[in-house]
């Protein structure tokens, strides 16, 4: 390393040259079709926890 650390820090650039251009299409635009929304689905209307098997209590079994 070639810095003296008493030396002052030179100042933040602030000169940048114009960006490159950008590989993304603009927002306006849409790369493909919109995609129908799912289906209304219930799959979890039905769910009830009190369906699930329960395990024996391990106290009880000892007697």
């Amino acid at each position: 390393m070639t810095d003296d650390r008493n030396d002052p820090p030179d100042p933040f650039p602030t000169a940048f040259g114009s960006p490159p251009p950008s590989r993304f299409p603009p927002m306006e635009q849409t790369a493909f079709e919109p995609t129908p929304a799912d289906p209304p689905s219930d799959w979890n209307q039905g769910a009830d926890a009190h369906d699930l098997p329960t395990a024996e209590n391990r106290l009880m079994r000892l007697g």
